[in-house]
């Protein structure tokens, strides 16, 4: 029986005095709506976004309270709170992720609420984030001075070490002139 419910308490001794308490029943986990499931919607976050995530978090309209939300970057990070020891009967604000904990890459975030019953529910969010630069690498010790044209390549590397946005690109200009095309594309 879920909701609140009353206990009478007698016993042949206690006659004719009895006690009733009300108990309450709460066997339904909270809700998780999860609005967006990739933050972004479309590209990579190169910077803290602040409170983006649009997950909301509801006790169904019955039952008790919420108790607490949390979230965690992939199944060994650390719980971090999103909300704890309120008595909501929902919570809609937006949250941010702790921009400096979560790794680079697209992130599965996982989201649990608890209930004061100590229901739970589960959920999870794509988060991308791509906050270190690609490095680039000229293999040459010395290009020296030329009268003419030596005829040599310079050697450069384009490297994308993290688990972030693929190179899209990359350019050079001489003499600040017009940007010159070294590959397009996704590498």
């Amino acid at each position: 029986m879920a909701g609140l419910a009353n206990v009478t308490v007698t016993g042949p001794d206690l006659k004719p005095y009895y006690t009733t308490i009300t108990i309450s029943d709460d066997s339904l986990p909270p809700t998780i709506t999860v609005n967006s499931a990739v933050y972004p919607g479309a590209g990579w976050y190169y910077d803290d976004p602040g409170a983006v995530i649009d997950v909301d978090f509801s006790n169904g309209g019955s039952g008790s309270n919420l108790w607490f939300a949390q979230y965690r970057d992939g199944l060994t990070g650390a719980w971090t709170d999103i909300f704890n020891g309120t008595a909501l009967d929902s919570h809609t604000s937006n949250w941010a992720v702790d921009w400096h904990s979560i790794g680079d890459g697209a992130r599965t975030i996982y989201i649990r609420c608890f209930d004061k019953a100590r229901n739970l529910a589960l959920d999870t969010i794509t988060f991308r984030k791509d906050y270190h630069p690609p490095e680039i690498h000229f293999n040459v010790s010395e290009l020296g001075w030329f009268r003419a044209d030596p005829g040599i390549s310079i050697d450069v590397q384009f490297i994308n070490n993290w688990a972030g946005e693929s190179l899209n690109g990359a350019t050079y200009t001489i003499n600040n002139g017009v940007p010159i095309d070294v590959f397009t594309g996704q590498y």
